[in-house]
């Protein structure tokens, strides 16, 4: 069964890359670097999100040492262009996978553990 002359054309957008209302969340992550176990970047659009708001802000990305960093697949592992230091890539570049392997043996679920929730929800993505 062909689409003949019933067929249409229709261009709907399913994800919109924009600026959040607000950068207060990101900025307060920003800034408290120190406070958190884990960073979890989600997304090349999240690092480049990071990297371009500690620019506006006049941050120097410097990694302290207790923060480890966890991103999914090699765009998103372009962190280390922004500065940081990449702890943990998952085998497969899915987020169960992510979660799996912090839960099985980086540290992620022990007591204690403070990670910075994904940027994809600071920056409003």
């Amino acid at each position: 069964m062909g689409c003949g002359r019933w067929a249409r054309n229709q261009l709907r957008f399913c994800v919109e890359i924009r600026p959040p209302a607000s950068f207060d969340l990101l900025d307060a992550a920003l800034r408290k670097l120190d406070g958190y176990d884990w960073l979890i970047l989600t997304s090349a659009n999240a690092v480049r999100a990071l990297a371009e708001r500690a620019a506006a802000l006049g941050i120097v990305l410097v990694q302290p040492a207790s923060l480890k960093v966890a991103a999914i697949g090699e765009g998103t592992g372009g962190g280390a262009r922004a500065g940081l230091h990449i702890t943990f890539v998952p085998v497969t570049y899915v987020h169960e996978s992510l979660i799996q392997g912090l839960l099985e043996g980086d540290g992620f679920g022990q007591p204690g553990s403070n990670p910075a929730c994904s940027l994809q929800q600071l920056h409003g993505m």
